[in-house]
């Protein structure tokens, strides 16, 4: 989709394509931040974005430490 300034609308996922740090970047905070709810280090976090894959278990990790956040 093209806007009428002949711009496309940012979208995220072609930038972005993965999980984690989509999750991440969308709930607005840092590796580091979300390292500190896992009770992991920022290097973990790094690492997992880098992937290509991650397993579901990691998925339910991270959206479980960003609903905390929320809380």
């Amino acid at each position: 989709m093209t806007l009428s300034n002949g711009y496309a609308p940012f979208e995220l996922t072609d930038y972005v394509d993965n999980p984690v740090a989509l999750i991440r970047i969308n709930a607005g905070i840092t590796q580091d931040e979300l390292a500190t709810y896992m009770s992991v280090t920022q290097a973990y976090i790094n690492k997992l974005e880098a992937k290509n894959k991650v397993t579901a278990k990691v998925l339910k990790n991270v959206q479980a430490a960003i609903e905390g956040i929320k809380k």
